[in-house]
Formats: C-alpha cells, structure tokens, sequence
C-alpha cells in the first residue's frame, strides 16, 4: 500500500473521487414505428431504455439504426449515466464509451 507524504506529515487527505456513474449494461426495447424525420414521416425504430423508460425515435430500420438510437440514448440520457446498451434480440452489445472513436 502506498501512503503519499501528505498523510506521512500529518496532513489530512481524501480518498479519491469514484467515478459518479458507473457504466453499466442495459437493455434496451426496440419497436418500429412512424417517425418524423427531416423530410416528413418515415419508418424507423423507437429504442427505449430499460432503466429509465427514456425513449429516442431514429429513422430506418436497419442494425445501423438500432445502434443509433443506443448512442442517441448515451448522450440523452436524462439521469446523465454513461452506459452499454444492448438490444436483447441481437448478441451484440452496442457500446459508446467517451474515449471511443
């Protein structure tokens, strides 16, 4: 165990700072459905966190759709956690961290 010399001379010192939310993984409900997009409605998905209900509306219906409503989720979220989403129907777990390109 280190101890800083801070604490050697007395002084007092906190612990460090834990992560405010911890990413964690969480599902995710996708239902297609008729969205309003840019150009008037269109067919697309609604993907719905299973944490906090928060519901983001994508156009298209495709993976690539899905995995936009994940990330759209992350930046929204309205509980401010960065989390993994994943869609249960599929295997793959759609991950948005900061730190990713």
């Amino acid at each position: 165990m280190a101890i800083s010399l801070r604490a050697l001379r007395g002084e007092k010192v906190e612990a460090p700072a834990q992560p405010r939310n911890k990413p964690r993984k969480v599902d995710v409900e996708v239902s297609e459905t008729e969205v309003d997009g840019d150009y008037g409605y269109c067919q697309g998905v609604e993907v719905t966190c299973g944490r906090c209900s928060h519901t983001v509306s994508v156009c298209g219906t495709s993976e690539r759709s899905i995995k936009r409503g994940c990330m759209m989720l992350k930046e929204e979220c309205p509980e401010g956690e960065s989390n993994f989403y994943a869609h249960q129907e599929q295997q793959d777990c759609y991950v948005y961290r900061d730190d990713e390109d």
